[in-house]
């Protein structure tokens, strides 16, 4: 298992993260095709999709930057896949687990 660092190189400091989830046939493709038009805005549409990341490589740098914290685009492809939590720390994600019983 790799170690993730406490801020992700390849997510600016400074930006703000967001996750959509959406069912199939919601109009997310629609609202991200919108978003990503807005300047300075990295859309990636799918990433927990087994077959790939939709959209990933029209972001070289990040793209590399994943890669390489990862090993390889196989073990970050699965990453996504079997550790979605790990995965969204790799993007810059931080996340406090509360346990509410």
């Amino acid at each position: 298992m790799m170690e993730i660092s406490e801020a992700s190189p390849a997510i600016d400091a400074d930006s703000r993260l967001v996750v959509l989830f959406a069912g199939p046939r919601s109009g997310s493709n629609y609202l991200g095709n919108l978003l990503g038009q807005v300047p300075g805005t990295v859309v990636l549409s799918e990433i927990f999709n087994a077959q790939g990341m939709f959209g990933l490589n029209l972001y070289p740098g990040i793209e590399a930057e994943l890669i390489e914290q990862a090993g390889s685009h196989a073990t970050l492809l699965r990453l996504f896949r079997m550790n979605p939590v790990a995965a969204m720390q790799l993007l810059g994600f931080k996340f406090q687990v509360q346990r509410l019983i």
